[in-house]
């Protein structure tokens, strides 16, 4: 991906807001960009010390939960991955990282992160931000996922999937997977799609779900 489009994308991202050309350009040339085809791990190699940037397709991260695989997003072109686990002492990810669809990934190395938070005050308050957010989400896909609500989970599900706010999110497995990953029967979830979908509150078209109402959306994921 020429550096251009590859500078277009990374410098819309509000974790590199603050950026001035000349560190956006330091960070861009400082980078490393990998394609993997549909289905391939992000590999180990790349999967530890970096933010990851998705600059095309989409990928997903999944975690073991017994014998079931746990879908915890999607992240789609314009995403950010690994922020939360850059500064830790553990070198081996939790997660699984898979391109959904044919994905271009860049790796921004946490030594170039950490430079930037010790030299840039808004980076540094923007990467605070982010944090704070991921502890939020967290914190409500606990609750999300103690609810007897089939409705509920699958709302704040959708919610997750969208975390850049675009509206259309892939929802990357079929209807049963998605049942299992939620913990809820089959029928109770075809009720919940019924029904979020009777409302106007979303629409289903084979594996991507448009959000038409983010408000309503979020109602229903807090169980109102």
């Amino acid at each position: 991906m020429i550096t251009e489009k590859k500078t277009d994308i990374i410098k819309k991202i509000p974790l590199f807001s603050t950026l001035s050309d000349k560190e956006l350009l330091a960070l861009i040339s400082e980078s490393e960009t990998s394609v993997f085809a549909s289905g391939t791990e992000i590999h180990p190699r790349t999967a530890g010390r970096f933010v990851k940037v998705v600059l095309s397709g989409s990928v997903s991260v999944t975690k073991k939960n017994g014998d079931k695989e746990l879908l915890m997003r999607v992240v789609q072109a314009g995403g950010i991955l690994g922020v939360a686990s850059l500064f830790t002492e553990k070198t081996k990810s939790l997660s699984v990282i898979k391109a959904i669809k044919e994905a271009t990934v860049t790796f921004i190395s946490g030594e170039t992160v950490q430079r930037l938070v010790s030299e840039n005050n808004g980076f540094a308050e923007n990467y605070i931000r982010l944090l704070t957010a991921k502890i939020q989400f967290l914190n409500n896909r606990v609750k999300a996922y103690t609810s007897v609500s089939a409705e509920s989970r699958l709302a704040f599900h959708i919610l997750s999937l969208d975390e850049e706010h675009i509206g259309r999110v892939d929802v990357g497995v079929s209807k049963t997977a998605l049942a299992d990953m939620l913990d809820v029967g089959r029928a109770s979830l075809y009720r919940a799609l019924d029904t979020l979908t009777d409302r106007k509150i979303i629409k289903y078209e084979k594996n991507e779900i448009i959000i038409l109402d983010f408000k309503a959306l979020t109602e229903a994921a807090e169980g109102k």
